[in-house]
């Protein structure tokens, strides 16, 4: 997605009107994104400017704040391997997603419930670096 469509395709058709449907003024409430291209574009913020839409200063992408987001890269590294080869490959839509589904059950759950375990020592590694990237 470049900065026109975010900007037009979410901003506009969406954000826009779910903010004016709020209760209250649009100016007392906040978007929270992170620090994608599209979401700190000159036209973004121009957008959110002449609306009133206000945006919160957040982290950009904080992966190790998420632990959805090390999920996803299994899912994705099983994905990968299973169709490594053009023979092994999903030939539509409806295979691609049992492969998913079947991948995510072999996912290692108990390496997430580590992830998550291991919460209060990521925050700590963020903080003490200012948010910028760490290990996890």
């Amino acid at each position: 997605m470049n900065t026109t469509q975010y900007t037009y395709e979410i901003l506009e058709a969406y954000l826009a009107p779910f903010a004016y449907n709020l209760p209250g003024v649009p100016e007392y409430h906040e978007t929270i994104e992170d620090g994608l291209g599209v979401h700190i574009s000159v036209l973004a913020n121009k957008f959110r400017g002449a609306y009133g839409i206000v945006r919160s200063n957040w982290p950009p992408s904080p992966p190790e704040l998420n632990p959805i987001e090390n999920v996803w890269h299994m899912l994705k590294v099983r994905l990968r391997k299973r169709i490594s080869s053009l023979e092994k490959r999903s030939p539509n839509v409806e295979e691609l997603v049992e492969a998913a589904q079947a991948e995510w059950e072999r996912l290692d759950w108990g390496a997430v419930d580590r992830m998550i375990e291991n919460m209060g020592k990521r925050i700590q590694k963020v903080i003490k670096r200012q948010g910028g990237h760490t290990k996890f």
